[in-house]
């Protein structure tokens, strides 16, 4: 039987036989497809091929599943319960490409059920059904966890309340000024903090585009403030080279974080870049990742002509 070997929801995927394997020449079966495409509209057109030549529904659910998974598409996986659970009835794991365990199918119930809540903002239900989901197949837990997180992260930053009146400690010799005090001087909708380290590979790579983005708020009259989140000796050097040989073209501020009462605690910044919006108030709009289509949604709302530098 040909099988797909997952070794994690958001990691890998192969496809393995468990005899001769086929020349790499010859195409692929519609299973195999299914599972390996992740084009939106060739997966599309498979998904009516699927229909055509009736495939098994499993099998056809999973790869949705699978494929929504790889696109982070969680509104979609949510909407996906119904058929799960229908699934969930008749699971037999010899039918699936995926489950060798009917526990683990049914931690993929529960965890669809969880995003749905979510997306209800049930949170009641989202930790019952998330909790299920561990419960069932902790080898997952790399897959549930970040929803937690986020969720935790989106209840902290509802009450989170920024002092814009601290006068922000200066990367180099130049003169402190607040946040506050930025937002002024262009009349700001908001102020966006962009937190950093060069000792982050991530960072590294994505510095051309914190400075297109940089460049991209500065038309829109958007004070950019780039915290860096340590101020030891070693850090401190390599930070004033990379924004001296990177980020020359970047604008901004470039600020060292607070050592009491941080920068970096009040936005519980675990990752980076992280890109944290805040208003004139001193409540935060966004936190999170610059490729998440929310920072831009929220940027759009603030100042319509900003165009995000990628387009």
């Amino acid at each position: 039987m040909t099988r797909l070997i997952v070794c994690s929801w958001f990691a890998c995927a192969a496809w393995a036989t468990a005899q001769d394997e086929e020349p790499v020449q010859k195409p692929l079966p519609l299973e195999a497809q299914l599972f390996s495409e992740r084009d939106p509209a060739l997966f599309a057109d498979l998904l009516k091929r699927a229909a055509t030549q009736k495939l098994p529904k499993l099998t056809v659910v999973e790869a949705r599943f699978l494929f929504h998974v790889d696109q982070r598409d969680d509104a979609a996986i949510a909407r996906l319960t119904p058929e799960l659970e229908a699934l969930e009835k008749t699971f037999v794991p010899e039918q699936s490409q995926i489950f060798s365990q009917k526990e683990d199918f049914a931690a993929v119930v529960q965890y669809a059920k969880s995003l749905q809540a979510l997306e209800a903002n049930d949170t009641a239900a989202f930790k019952k059904h998330i909790t299920e989901a561990f419960w069932l197949s902790p080898q997952q837990a790399a897959a549930f966890a970040p929803h937690i997180d986020a969720l935790r992260l989106e209840q902290a930053m509802k009450t989170a309340k920024v002092d814009l009146t601290r006068p922000l400690r200066p990367l180099v010799g130049q003169e402190a000024v607040t946040p506050a005090q930025l937002l002024a001087m262009k009349q700001a909708p908001a102020i966006m903090f962009h937190f950093w380290s060069p000792w982050s590979r991530e960072v590294e790579l994505s510095m051309p585009d914190f400075v297109a983005t940089s460049q991209a708020l500065a038309k829109g009259n958007i004070p950019v403030v780039s915290v860096l989140i340590s101020s030891d000796d070693d850090v401190l050097g390599d930070a004033r080279e990379m924004k001296n040989q990177s980020a020359s073209q970047a604008s901004g501020a470039w600020v060292l974080d607070y050592e009491k009462q941080s920068f970096t605690s009040l936005f519980r910044i675990k990752e980076l870049p992280t890109m944290v919006l805040v208003n004139p108030a001193g409540k935060v709009l966004f936190n999170g990742s610059p490729v998440d289509t929310r920072f831009w949604d929220e940027l759009s709302l603030l100042a319509p002509a900003i165009e995000r530098p990628d387009k």
